[in-house]
């Protein structure tokens, strides 16, 4: 397998509505801040992704 690295918007895109997703960090730290301003930006722009789990 090869890993392939993708943007945060890039990765956010790909989050449907009814969507269960999961965050995490090490000990409270390395929260990841930017996929969830892109998070932020996309549903405030779009509406969309919503009813997430």
């Amino acid at each position: 397998m090869v890993a392939k690295a993708v943007s945060a918007g890039e990765a956010v895109s790909l989050i449907t509505d009814g969507a269960t997703i999961t965050v995490s960090g090490i000990g409270g730290t390395m929260y990841p801040e930017t996929v969830m301003a892109a998070l932020e930006a996309r549903f405030l722009a779009e509406g969309h992704p919503q009813g997430l789990f």
